[in-house]
């Protein structure tokens, strides 16, 4: 049996068939074996779901919610999983070898780090050449830097952390879930990074941070429920002007001028 902690990979799944085989082996090549790989498809229709049904390894686990959301998807994985650790993976990226043993490793070794993040790859359609990279550049309580939506900390789903049993998505969110999320785990935990690349990031295909419309919309959600989870009126302030900044600088970008004017003069 191996002493090496668990590690619970979340995967939602919507119509990523083309993508499988190489997320499926990326996990299968991973230098720490000790992992369960927790797959919930979200009512796919190319396929993905019998593709998935093929994988015989023992450690992947395969749910499906036909309820639409990825948040569903996730907490149904979340609900299931059993590790000490915790890390999401989309269905359409890949991990280097050694992703999960750098970050598993890292918050052992440094026992006061609660979340643990690394360097992500933007890599071409075939995953065959990196475009460019992203890297953290912060160390410490991680909170203020997610309201004010910095990137200096937040590619995305790309942190591990230790799993609480707890831990849940919110279902109405279609944009910023990720955010949320990391708020709702962060307030009094210290984050750091390794070194090296724990995510290879497919581009060249539709994103949500597309979306900017969505995103707005999402992100007055997550204004709204700042408080009920209870940061203070100056945490939720913060929030708002990082994120109208944003929508700001969408909106022109998109040429919707009375739009931005109207997030300028009456906020988000």
């Amino acid at each position: 049996m191996s002493t090496e902690p668990l590690i619970s990979i979340i995967t939602p799944v919507k119509d990523a068939k083309p993508y499988l085989e190489q997320t499926h082996q990326s996990i299968l090549d991973q230098t720490w074996s000790n992992w369960e790989w927790i797959i919930c498809d979200n009512g796919s229709g190319d396929g993905s779901f019998e593709l998935l049904k093929t994988f015989s390894d023992t450690r992947i686990q395969l749910y499906s919610e036909t309820k639409p959301g990825v948040c569903r998807a996730r907490n149904k994985c979340l609900e299931h999983a059993k590790g000490k650790f915790i890390c999401m993976l989309d269905a359409d990226d890949i991990l280097p070898t050694n992703s999960l043993k750098a970050r598993a490793d890292f918050l052992q070794n440094n026992p006061k780090y609660q979340l643990c993040d690394g360097e992500v790859e933007y890599c071409d359609q075939t995953m065959s050449k990196v475009l460019r990279k992203w890297a953290p550049s912060f160390e410490g309580n991680p909170t203020e830097e997610l309201l004010n939506i910095r990137n200096n900390c937040f590619f995305g789903n790309t942190w591990m952390m230790y799993r609480d049993p707890d831990a849940r998505f919110d279902n109405d969110l279609r944009h910023s879930e990720d955010l949320m999320f990391f708020l709702s785990q962060s307030r009094d935990k210290l984050y750091s990074s390794v070194n090296e690349p724990i995510l290879k990031y497919r581009t060249g295909h539709f994103h949500a941070m597309s979306d900017s419309r969505g995103i707005e919309a999402g992100y007055r959600h997550v204004a709204a429920k700042l408080p009920i989870m209870g940061f203070s009126r100056k945490q939720v302030d913060l929030f708002r002007a990082a994120a109208e900044r944003i929508c700001f600088r969408s909106a022109l970008k998109e040429w919707r001028i009375i739009h931005a004017m109207k997030l300028r003069v009456a906020g988000l």
